[in-house]
């Protein structure tokens, strides 16, 4: 039974680990409560937990524009949680631990405001630098992206960025396309490429993304040609 406490119900509690550093945290998974949205807190450790402190961070569910399990290359239970600056990814000790951290919490994101994109889920997410070629470079969509793909759209969700804001404005935040109007996509190294047509919103031409891996954008190609 789901602890109650002034700070929201809390449902979920236990150790985890940060997948950029492997470093164990507490966390700690609160519900809405008429005051605060649901949202993921961690501490440094469990005892400062239970002695009151401060949590060490706190996320807003409802920031959270897609919360999936992630395919890593190294780490086989890792829990992604993607806003428009970042990309938190939590590594479970096992399968089992996976999973129930991961129906808890999508359970109280999609509790929270629907957003429309929960109408058609996101199936999967790359994190993609868009090159300045074709249309990267004719429509300014440049830089690091979130490449989301739902069962009817492909689309590019920028990363915010903290050290060049001036250049970010005149970037695209958002750009999608229907999966119908994708004529060709490949991939060559650690690069994926696609070609679309007339009838979207950056009209007809090529985008050169590249990817950390060149298992990545075999990965991207295999998906998204299905």
């Amino acid at each position: 039974m789901a602890a109650v406490s002034e700070a929201g119900a809390i449902v979920r509690q236990g150790h985890l680990r940060k997948l950029k550093t492997m470093k164990k945290k507490f966390f700690v998974l609160r519900a809405e409560t008429s005051d605060c949205s649901a949202r993921l807190e961690y501490y440094e450790s469990e005892k400062k937990f239970r002695s009151g402190a401060a949590p060490r961070r706190v996320l807003s569910l409802k920031s959270c524009y897609n919360i999936t399990r992630r395919l890593d290359l190294k780490q086989k239970h890792v829990i992604a949680l993607f806003t428009r600056e970042e990309q938190l990814c939590i590594v479970a000790e096992n399968e089992q631990d996976l999973h129930a951290w991961l129906a808890a919490i999508l359970k109280l994101f999609r509790n929270d405001d629907a957003s429309a994109e929960l109408l058609h889920p996101i199936q999967h997410v790359w994190q993609v630098n868009v090159q300045k070629k074709g249309l990267g470079a004719s429509k300014s969509i440049q830089g690091l992206y979130n490449l989301c793909l739902t069962d009817k759209t492909l689309t590019l969700v920028k990363i915010k960025s903290h050290n060049n804001i001036i250049s970010d404005l005149v970037i695209p935040e958002r750009v999608e396309y229907s999966l119908k109007n994708i004529r060709r996509c490949g991939d060559s190294e650690c690069f994926f490429y696609m070609e679309v047509g007339r009838q979207t919103s950056t009209g007809a031409g090529e985008l050169w993304m590249h990817s950390d891996d060149s298992n990545i954008a075999q990965s991207m190609h295999s998906t998204i040609y299905q």
